[in-house]
């Protein structure tokens, strides 16, 4: 969980969207402080960004907190992030990993692909291959590049999962459609390697995996 990045562009762009109604800082506050855990989120990025008032991180904790409390995966995810960081709280990797697995549970893919990583180094949470790959591949299946390349990764080396080279052709495929840098090559490196006869099979698993995570995009439109 080194960057918290994919969930701060998210309060940005709620920032925005509060902007058009011209809500005041002390108006998001007010609010807040009755329970809105909608400006309780937005509250806390104020304070983590410095937009609208001066940067304070503990103030940022304290109001990602109180929505992390509510239920909030996005304020779950960036208060496990603090955490892991130590940027507002004690440094703390057991108490990162407890708030990002609340956010992974409720289906937050950034907080899925981080979990995965916490299982795959310990940090946090006892070491355990398997989970990492589970993790992993739920944050994959909903299109997030690094857990899909992580996965291939694992198919490789046949780690937490058997080692399974069609499968790491078809995920590097996916991963590098999605951009993530190395895949392609990568892939292309297992091309040489898959028997020809096996090779349509690796295709066709990678535009099975492309189509079926475009589709669950839509479907959240």
């Amino acid at each position: 969980m080194k960057k918290t990045l994919p969930a701060v562009l998210t309060l940005l762009c709620l920032c925005h969207c509060l902007n058009g109604f011209a809500e005041s800082f002390g108006e998001i506050r007010k609010k807040a402080e009755a329970g809105d855990v909608f400006r309780q989120v937005l509250l806390g990025y104020m304070y983590d960004a410095g937009n609208g008032t001066p940067q304070d991180f503990k103030e940022a904790a304290k109001w990602y907190r109180k929505a992390a409390e509510q239920g909030n995966d996005t304020a779950q995810y960036v208060l496990g992030g603090m955490y892991d960081s130590g940027r507002g709280v004690p440094k703390d990797h057991k108490e990162a990993a407890r708030w990002c697995r609340k956010a992974a549970i409720q289906g937050n893919a950034s907080a899925q692909n981080n979990l995965g990583g916490m299982y795959a180094t310990g940090r946090g949470v006892s070491k355990d291959d398997k989970q990492a790959v589970q993790w992993w591949h739920k944050a994959a299946s909903q299109g997030v590049a690094s857990a899909q390349n992580n996965l291939a990764v694992r198919f490789v080396v046949g780690k937490g999962v058997p080692k399974d080279f069609i499968s790491a052709y078809a995920w590097y495929s996916v991963a590098a459609r999605n951009g993530f840098k190395g895949a392609a090559q990568k892939r292309d490196g297992l091309g040489r390697v898959i028997p020809r006869d096996q090779m349509n099979k690796a295709r066709a698993m990678a535009r099975d995996l492309i189509n079926r995570i475009e589709a669950k995009k839509r479907s959240k439109k």
